[in-house]
């Protein structure tokens, strides 16, 4: 309602005008519960003329772009989506306008810089003969990463597929092919489409298209039967295009959906041609081995590490003249004798637990070891043990090879008692020669041996070994055998010697050695003989030795023979005892005597005790 006032003949007159304005109020109700909606929608909403200006945005529009209204109604689409450019503008108000309404997916930029992607529905339309459109868009970020995440998961399962070294496909329930990975043309030369043209009994061997068939319907039945029922592996054997074999072992599953109905079958095929191929040269090669064992002269068992018979070749029954069955029958106690039972017992308790500690741990035991034969007598043999281990080093058997020495034992025993007949035989006539010696100079009795006992102790303290300390007791024993050369009134003159009667003595050395030589003695006997007497500064006698040019063993002896000399009695003077005989060594060590040799004599009395024995 409007209403005016005037003067009509000098009076006011008011004039009232009613319109009716029900329609537009019901305009501005319904524009008021548009706008309302629109900036309550989650969708965002823009409207935008043909110069690419926002008209009008919504509230979710500004939420979404973090912008204001009043920012965004001072912008142009290309401020928030780059792609649609100036340039790009027009062609896309083309496709538009022509078709009315497209529906894309773009990329909108905040107003922090990040962008998101959005799904707009944009839609032509004319007003007031101005050209618009309106735009929804919305926030589709939550689903590009749902749909980047499934096709990442997707790529990786084809890929897997599609490069796995096994076949896999997948079947319906008729058993016709829906799926195979492309690995099978790597493995038989086929593409999948010559697959699905060829029937199985040109893909199959007869025996295997035979066990298929019997695998089907008698497995398979059960796992249709029951949902959680898990198949046995199948061995199968195909053709390949280039007219060879290959050998899989096939594992198959249930492709249920979500409610447990069945809907496919799963087949995984591993190549496992090797593999068949090592177990048939495996069989070959243990045929060969078992051969080799059941017709070797020696006998082999193979233990566990309980030390229980698996297996024993013919040859032990010939060795025992037991039979193979009673053999595996038997306890350890019936085949070994007490002694060797001992022996092979111990041997086990120590070496297995160093065995079972230790993965590189590969010492052979030999052993010889006396048997029981079946007629009550018994047999050597020499045997060899060795561990036998699994791939991770884990000993799982113990394999013994045992060859027959009774004859080499009964040769060894009778050579054993030959030589301790001849050493007996040797060492009698030692002592008839220390005899004639001390016979002929009763005053040095038991000098020899005494020299001998501390020589040996020396050698020993100074670790030579053992032959070494036998000849240079041998050579001590006799060492003043050539004193038979040498006058008796002259050995036992109770006086000073003359010169010459003293260079008599000095020949007993060389007088010594040349009955030794040609004796059945080691060589260096008669050497320590003929040296025993040389000094390290060249002062000795016979030859004057000096140094390194005389055996170690006639050093020890050397000062072995000045220690006992001293010590005791002797006609032309008193025994001047141990301390005085010490003294003269340690005096002259390094001038006249082996400083290692004096060292270790000095150790023997002052820290050990030795003493002669009388």
């Amino acid at each position: 309602m409007s209403f005016a006032a005037r003067k009509v003949s000098g009076d006011w007159v008011v004039t009232f005008i009613i319109r009716d304005i029900t329609e537009r109020k019901r305009a501005e109700d319904a524009l008021l519960f548009t706008r309302f909606s629109l900036d309550n929608a989650i969708d965002t909403m823009a409207c935008i003329d043909r110069e690419a200006r926002f008209v009008d945005v919504n509230e979710a529009f500004c939420r979404d772009s973090g912008y204001s209204r009043e920012e965004l109604l001072s912008m142009r689409v290309h401020d928030i989506d780059p792609d649609y450019s100036a340039e790009v503008w027009p062609e896309f108000w083309a496709k538009l306008k022509q078709s009315g309404s497209l529906t894309f997916e773009t990329y909108h930029r905040a107003r922090d810089g990040r962008s998101y992607p959005v799904e707009i529905t944009a839609n032509y339309f004319e007003y007031k003969g101005k050209e618009y459109h309106t735009g929804f868009a919305r926030d589709i970020t939550d689903r590009k990463k749902a749909e980047e995440t499934l096709s990442k998961s997707e790529a990786q399962y084809r890929l897997l597929a599609d490069n796995m070294r096994d076949q896999v496909w997948l079947m319906d329930l008729n058993l016709k092919p829906t799926y195979i990975s492309p690995s099978v043309k790597r493995l038989r030369g086929y593409t999948l489409e010559e697959l699905a043209q060829l029937p199985l009994d040109r893909q199959l061997t007869a025996t295997s298209l035979q066990s298929a068939m019997e695998f089907f319907s008698i497995e398979m039945s059960k796992a249709l039967a029951d949902p959680t029922y898990f198949a046995r592996p199948l061995e199968l054997e195909w053709y390949c295009k280039d007219g060879s074999t290959l050998c899989t072992e096939n594992t198959f599953s249930q492709v249920q959906d979500e409610n447990g109905k069945l809907l496919s079958l799963l087949g995984v095929g591993r190549d496992i041609t090797e593999r068949k191929q090592m177990e048939e040269a495996l069989k070959d090669s243990e045929a060969k081995y078992r051969l080799l064992a059941d017709n070797t002269v020696d006998g082999v068992w193979l233990l566990d590490m309980n030390l229980k018979l698996m297996y024993c070749s013919p040859a032990s029954e010939k060795q025992s003249g037991f039979t193979l069955q009673e053999i595996k029958e038997m306890s350890l106690e019936q085949y070994f004798t007490p002694e060797s039972l001992k022996v092979v017992t111990e041997a086990f308790l120590e070496a297995m637990p160093k065995a079972e500690a230790d993965p590189d741990y590969k010492d052979v035991l030999t052993l010889e070891l006396e048997f029981y034969k079946k007629d009550g007598t018994a047999f050597w043999a020499e045997c060899k043990f060795s561990i036998i281990r699994d791939k991770h080093g884990k000993p799982v058997s113990i394999l013994a090879q045992a060859r027959d020495i009774t004859e080499r034992r009964l040769s060894q025993e009778k050579l054993e008692k030959s030589y301790e007949s001849i050493k007996k035989t040797l060492n009698d006539a030692i002592d008839i020669m220390v005899k004639i010696v001390e016979m002929r100079d009763p005053y040095t009795a038991g000098h020899q041996r005494k020299v001998a006992d501390l020589a040996t102790a020396i050698a020993r303290e100074m670790k030579l070994e053992d032959t070494r300390i036998d000849q240079l007791r041998i050579a001590a024993v006799i060492h003043d055998i050539g004193k038979i050369y040498v006058p008796s009134d002259i050995l036992s003159k109770p006086g000073k010697l003359s010169d010459i009667e003293f260079g008599l003595i000095k020949t007993h050395p060389q007088y010594g050695y040349d009955i030794v030589k040609d004796m059945d003695f080691p060589c260096a006997v008669a050497k320590v003989v003929l040296q025993h007497h040389e000094r390290l500064d060249g002062s000795g006698y016979p030859n004057q030795l000096k140094g390194a040019d005389a055996l170690l063993e006639a050093k020890i002896l050397a000062v072995a023979d000045v220690v006992e000399a001293m010590s005791s009695y002797r006609p032309y003077r008193p025994a001047l005892g141990i301390n005085k005989a010490l003294e003269e060594i340690s005096k002259n060590r390094g001038r006249l005597y082996d400083p290692d040799v004096v060292d270790a004599c000095l150790e023997l009395f002052k820290e050990k005790g030795f003493k002669f024995e009388e």
